[in-house]
């Protein structure tokens, strides 16, 4: 319900992601970039009690949170790039794992984690140490990032994206919404049995 709130508030939309640790995870949902001010942290919801019940395995989504505060999640959240259980299961009180990547959406994750990370805490603060960009010549604009244009409900908002699909058909929402966006990356993401799409 945490997440969704703010799917459907659209305040995950324009938003980038901030952290990229290769081998471990990528991280997103806390900023957007505002060309004239820099990050702009989403304005966050009150924190969500811990609800850990699936492993940290590779393509899960699960909430971050403040270190030794197991209740403290809010809008940020990351994908796991590879078996993290070992790790995130036991510490913290675990990591809420609630999406799946789906379809061939681990194509589209490894693109991102193989795009260059730069340390940007001198001009940002601590928390932009691991950021990807795909542009370094010194000027940041919103361009320069990984960013995510939009998040949506498939079932919902299917149409917008192509009239043709069947929003009945799980398999024509997932390879043709793939599919469709050739300008930039689409990855789907399965949570609670309703694909949502990142474009």
């Amino acid at each position: 319900a945490n997440f969704l709130n703010y799917v459907r508030n659209g305040n995950f939309n324009n938003s980038f992601i901030h952290r990229s640790a290769p081998g471990f995870v990528i991280q997103a949902g806390g900023f957007l970039f505002d060309n004239a001010q820099g990050p702009v942290a989403i304005t966050k919801n009150a924190p969500v009690v811990n609800e850990f019940k699936r492993s940290n395995t590779q393509g899960t989504l699960a909430m971050a949170k403040l270190e030794g505060n197991p209740d403290s999640a809010t809008n940020e959240w990351f994908i796991n790039l590879f078996d993290n259980s070992a790790n995130l299961d036991g510490q913290n009180g675990g990591f809420t794992v609630f999406a799946q990547v789906a379809g061939q959406g681990m194509s589209i994750v490894e693109r991102i984690a193989r795009v260059p990370v730069y340390d940007l805490a001198s001009t940002f603060g601590n928390t932009f140490n691991n950021v990807p960009l795909v542009n370094t010549d010194g000027a940041f604009s919103a361009d320069d990032f990984v960013s995510i244009n939009r998040v949506f409900e498939t079932q919902r908002d299917l149409t917008l994206v192509d009239e043709s699909l069947d929003p009945n058909d799980p398999a024509s929402r997932v390879t043709a919404l793939t599919s469709y966006f050739t300008g930039g990356f689409s990855l789907p993401i399965r949570f609670n049995g309703t694909l949502y799409q990142f474009i």
